[in-house]
C-alpha cells in the first residue's frame, strides 16, 4: 500500500524506490516472531504507564525464573 500528499504546487514529483513485491498475504499489524529482531516492539520503563517489564532473551534460565519448555512460535526446544 502507497499513500502520497501533495506538497501543494501545481507539480508535485513522488518517487518509490526498493519495491519488493510478493505473491503472499502483508503481515497483520503488529504480528511479529520475535525470531530477527523486536518488530519495533519496545518495553517502555515507566511504572507511570505500565506494571510489567520483559527483556528480549534466548538460551538457559536459571532454575528460579523457569522458562517455557519449548519455543511457543516456532515449537523448537529454544
Amino acid at each position: 500500500m502507497f499513500e502520497a500528499i501533495g506538497g501543494g504546487a501545481t507539480e508535485s514529483h513522488i518517487a518509490i524506490d526498493d519495491v519488493m513485491l510478493s505473491h503472499t498475504d502483508c503481515p497483520q499489524i503488529g504480528a511479529c516472531d520475535f525470531e530477527q529482531d523486536l518488530c519495533n516492539w519496545k518495553n517502555v520503563l515507566d511504572p507511570n504507564l505500565d506494571t510489567m517489564d520483559w527483556n528480549w532473551s534466548n538460551g538457559q534460565t536459571p532454575s528460579s525464573f523457569k522458562g517455557p519448555e519449548v519455543d511457543n512460535t516456532m515449537k523448537s526446544p529454544q
